[in-house]
């Protein structure tokens, strides 16, 4: 143990014996400089009216947003998670149910335009079956579709 130690303790045993030799916290006792309670309780009703956080309190009340976080934080509005809406999935009973249009264009695959430009009639390819409109992405290029297969 040092002198500076030794001397540092030894008023802490002669005031209150071995129980002044436990650590202690090295929180501060006071804090002069701590916001007003009727200042905390403008940002909380702020909070509870609007919603608010701390950025737009802040502007509201004149105060630094990082104020205005550590003061939310402190009453407990910044623990509360906002619950969110449940995700829309889609459950399709027989496997191919949904169809999926892949439309990107990547390269020239399939009958696209030709050497004169000519994008094609609404007709139905020869490949394709009779009675099936063609399928277009969005600039008019045809698009390939895979069918699932009809059971």
């Amino acid at each position: 143990m040092s002198r500076r130690t030794y001397y540092r303790w030894l008023p802490r045993w002669q005031a209150s014996g071995p129980a002044g030799l436990v650590d202690r916290s090295s929180r501060p006792r006071r804090s002069p400089q701590r916001v007003s309670i009727a200042t905390e309780r403008q940002v909380a009703g702020l909070r509870e009216a609007t919603g608010f956080g701390p950025d737009r309190i802040g502007a509201l009340l004149d105060l630094p947003p990082s104020t205005c976080h550590r003061i939310l934080g402190r009453l407990g509005y910044l623990a509360r998670v906002r619950v969110s809406e449940p995700v829309v999935r889609y459950e399709i009973a027989e496997p191919g149910g949904l169809l999926h249009l892949d439309t990107k264009k990547l390269g020239r695959i399939g009958a696209g335009p030709g050497p004169s430009g000519d994008r094609g009639s609404d007709q139905p390819a020869p490949g394709d079956r009779l009675g099936d409109p063609p399928c277009r992405d969005r600039c008019g290029h045809p698009a390939r579709v895979r069918r699932a297969a009809a059971r």
